[in-house]
């Protein structure tokens, strides 16, 4: 009898199964990385239509944008840091993937995103940005991508408060001065070169 051959098979069994078993502990991982990311996105999802939220947002749309927002109360100036702080977290989860872009811009709201960029851009986002130097780069990145969109698309996005009545921010940004419209990750990249 040929012990050889017998060992031989026993040794590619063994091999098979090892490879079986890192082939489901992997896939088992991926699983469970899902499911996180799932259940972080839908957090996030929550909290984004929360009512502190919305309220915040409300404020932040009420907002004159040529007013220096440096007078505000602190509450306030925490309370708009609060919102961009999410957008941020959500920008970011987008930029590693872990959101779909697409489905980021319809349920998180692409559209809030937008009116935020367009009323925080000019007195507050760029100045804290000087001043600070990274300031919520993943949510302008993401403001970006939904300007672009929304563009390509041409999908609306209104504003109107008691200063003015914006028929279409998407346009409005695009023909804004470069400095205030949101910039793309390789902008943002050349402009830390710079």
């Amino acid at each position: 009898m040929d012990w050889t051959w017998g060992w031989s098979a026993v040794g590619a069994l063994a091999t098979c199964i090892l490879a079986g078993g890192i082939f489901f502990a992997i896939r088992q991982f991926r699983q469970a990385k899902l499911s996180t990311n799932a259940q972080i996105a839908v957090e996030l999802f929550c909290e984004l239509r929360s009512e502190k939220v919305v309220e915040i947002l409300r404020f932040i749309y009420s907002l004159n944008r040529e007013e220096d927002m440096q007078n505000l109360p602190s509450v306030d100036r925490n309370n708009i840091g609060y919102v961009l702080g999410r957008y941020e977290i959500l920008g970011a989860l987008v930029g590693k993937g872990i959101i779909d872009g697409k489905l980021a811009m319809e349920t998180y709201g692409g559209h809030p995103v937008i009116r935020c960029w367009y009323q925080l851009c000019k007195q507050y986002i760029r100045k804290e940005q000087n001043r600070r130097g990274y300031f919520h780069d993943n949510y302008e990145i993401f403001a970006r991508q939904c300007l672009e969109r929304f563009n390509h698309e041409h999908i609306r996005v209104g504003l109107d408060n008691k200063y003015y009545k914006k028929e279409n921010l998407v346009v409005e940004l695009k023909n804004e001065l470069k400095e205030f419209r949101p910039r793309s990750l390789g902008e943002i990249k050349k402009d830390r070169r710079a």
